[in-house]
C-alpha cells in the first residue's frame, strides 16, 4: 500500500468492516481481534483448514 491511505473516513471503515464479515462467513477461519488503521490492517486469526490466500483476496 505504500503508506497510502486507504481507509479515509468512518464510512469506508464501516464498509471494510462489512466487507470482512461477508469473507468471514465464506471460510472456517476467524478473527479474534483486529485494528484497522488509515494506512494499514491487523489481524489475529485462528486457522481453519482452507486456503487463506482464497480469503484474503475477497477482502482487499
Amino acid at each position: 500500500m505504500d503508506r497510502e491511505w486507504f481507509l479515509t473516513s468512518d464510512n469506508e471503515r464501516r464498509y471494510y468492516l462489512q466487507l470482512l464479515a461477508r469473507a468471514l462467513r465464506q471460510t472456517d477461519w476467524r478473527c479474534v481481534a483486529y485494528c484497522l488503521m488509515s494506512n494499514h490492517l491487523h489481524f489475529a486469526m485462528i486457522a481453519g483448514e482452507k486456503n487463506l490466500e482464497s480469503w484474503a483476496k475477497k477482502v482487499r
